[in-house]
């Protein structure tokens, strides 16, 4: 993570962490696909801890179209969509995330339970 978004975050100046990432990710435009899906992921949990979780979906949606199998990014829009209240869209979700637990490969393992927890229980508001 680059040293200023970590500064921010460490001292909860998640919006100030937002456009540092914007900034990396417009001046990142045609770079790697997978350092790209990582800095919206990123973005994605800046704005999840400041609740405003149609910005989590999009930023998820958009490291997912770079990197189908971030499971980060499956893990941050699951939790937005709970937030949002979202059965129809869950569902959907739940069946994509569920293909996604079947096929992973060397993945960290961790997030993989945490995906695996998510999706295997019904849809109820935290």
């Amino acid at each position: 993570m680059d040293a200023e978004v970590r500064e921010a975050v460490l001292r909860g100046d998640f919006s100030g962490a937002i456009k540092r990432l914007t900034t990396l990710i417009e001046s990142e435009q045609g770079a790697d696909p997978l350092r790209l899906a990582q800095l919206r992921c990123n973005r994605a949990g800046c704005y999840e801890r400041l609740e405003l979780y149609k910005h989590v979906v999009k930023d998820c949606d958009q490291a997912l179209q770079l990197d189908p199998n971030h499971l980060r990014s499956y893990i941050r829009k699951g939790h937005a969509i709970r937030r949002l209240n979202k059965k129809k869209e869950w569902q959907k979700y739940v069946d994509v995330a569920k293909a996604k637990l079947e096929i992973a490969g060397d993945v960290d393992i961790e997030l993989l339970l945490q995906l695996r927890e998510l999706v295997n229980h019904p849809f109820e508001l935290p």
